[in-house]
């Protein structure tokens, strides 16, 4: 799968805490790989840094006075829109957010943080790129209070130990099941009502009510 493709696909498997679980239990527990979230944004998030850096000095050999070749460039657009799947994943999911670190995210992102590069070769407009996706690196390390984490990666029996526990809530009763026995055909409307109730494992102390729920 191409980078572009990743990326689209974590947007979407990140767009809402009850969604990162489910993405989180789904490449755990259902796929083939058995790859965690965090292996996974980790690696997209390396191999979108280095296509960056890429662009970046490509475009120092292009220089020209005040346009920015980078705001254009597609690779400029992978990173910012990776750094934002980063930034929304430690925020929605804390759990999530402390496995990202231990894989070596902090890493990566201080790459781009310490990344210094000659100003006067630089256009103002390609510099003006650069400090942004810095601020939005930085963004992130300030949610953490203790960035940059050292990398130790979680194994894959931890990050499952780690997952959000799961009840399942049906709706069905004796007469609804009565009722669907009888039945010959299986349509929508013979299916059994349930509910997936996802709650967060608290490891610390809880210090508010939504660090125990994925809720819409």
């Amino acid at each position: 799968m191409d980078l572009e493709r990743e990326i689209a696909t974590l947007q979407r498997d990140t767009s809402s805490p009850r969604v990162i679980a489910l993405t989180r239990q789904r490449l755990l527990l259902e796929t083939n790989e058995g790859l965690g979230l965090p292996i996974v944004i980790c690696r997209v998030l390396r191999e979108s840094i280095d296509a960056f850096i890429g662009a970046t000095l490509a475009s120092l050999r292009r220089h020209e006075e005040s346009s920015s070749l980078l705001d254009k460039d597609v690779r400029t657009k992978y990173l910012r829109d990776c750094l934002k799947i980063h930034f929304n994943c430690v925020r929605l999911d804390t759990s999530l957010g402390l496995e990202l670190g231990a894989q070596g995210t902090h890493g990566q992102l201080r790459r781009i943080i310490q990344l210094e590069l000659d100003d006067e070769a630089l256009s103002e407009g390609d510099a003006d790129v650069v400090m942004e996706l810095q601020d939005m690196a930085c963004g992130i390390s300030a949610l953490y209070s203790n960035f940059p984490m050292k990398t130790f990666p979680f194994t894959p029996e931890a990050l499952r130990e780690r997952l959000p526990l799961t009840f399942i809530i049906r709706s069905d009763s004796v007469a609804d099941k009565t009722e669907n026995e009888k039945c010959n055909k299986c349509d929508e409307s013979n299916v059994v009502d349930k509910e997936t109730v996802l709650i967060h494992q608290i490891s610390t102390r809880q210090s508010a009510q939504e660090d125990v729920g994925f809720g819409e």
